[in-house]
């Protein structure tokens, strides 16, 4: 049911965004904040708890080939998002719906489709953390979501600083979540005071959306320059050739 309903929000974000033409941020936005409002009335603003079945706290505590069960499954999502993503024509249709809507469109990709797609699949992945992270604490709490919203933006947009510098890329976003949870823990361990960690988040976030515009100026920049050398590459092998005829 959790993962029907979270497909289910990504769908009215995706019409929201491709209908309606509501900025994406907006969309997301406002929808969350809907669901939070739901999730206060159905709770009454109180962390569930009580006598969780096994069968569903296994899921996040059992182990598997010596691997935490979370573990694996983070690994199986990276790698079907990677090959999805790099390897296949619907990744490369994704990225450049992602990069250009409109001139992805004049090419004949069906941009709509995919961008109602990504917030679908983006909903669904995320109602599978919730149920992951439900499962390792045996409590439900309307308010344990939004304290991840900032370090998920800021993960994403650190992210697209490595592998693949200015693009958002699936091995560089996981590098970037570990880096981020290790720091928090290891301040957490050190006695860190409790305002610290929100401060960190949020410094955190400001750097990497900085660092991947930078990084996405310098790509941009080089893409620039090696158009500019074929440009004159070709006039130079303009102006040397001699066609046969011309004897």
């Amino acid at each position: 049911v959790t993962l029907l309903i979270a497909l289910v929000i990504g769908l009215v974000n995706g019409i929201l965004v491709v209908a309606l033409h509501v900025d994406a941020f907006v969309a997301t936005l406002g929808t969350s904040s809907v669901v939070g409002g739901i999730a206060l009335a159905y709770t009454g603003g109180k962390t569930i708890f009580g006598a969780v079945p096994p069968s569903f706290t296994n899921l996040a505590r059992k182990h598997l080939l010596g691997m935490p069960q979370p573990v694996l499954l983070v690994v199986f999502v990276a790698v079907v998002l990677g090959v999805v993503l790099g390897l296949l024509p619907v990744g490369r249709r994704m990225y450049a719906t992602g990069g250009n809507e409109r001139a992805s469109m004049l090419t004949g990709i069906a941009t709509k489709r995919y961008i109602v797609g990504a917030f679908v699949t983006s909903s669904f992945l995320a109602g599978v953390a919730g149920v992951m992270l439900g499962s390792r604490l045996g409590t439900a709490s309307p308010s344990t979501g939004g304290s991840l919203l900032l370090p998920a933006f800021a993960g994403a947009f650190l992210g697209a600083t490595t592998v693949r510098p200015g693009r958002f890329n699936v091995i560089g976003t996981i590098i970037a979540v570990y880096m981020l949870a290790i720091a928090v823990s290891g301040l957490q361990q050190m006695g860190a005071p409790v305002w610290f960690e929100p401060v960190f988040n949020g410094t955190a976030l400001v750097v990497a959306v900085a660092a991947s515009h930078w990084a996405l100026s310098q790509r941009r920049h080089r893409a620039k320059l090696k158009e500019i050398a074929a440009l004159d590459d070709a006039d130079l092998f303009n102006l040397l050739y001699i066609p046969p005829y011309s004897y």
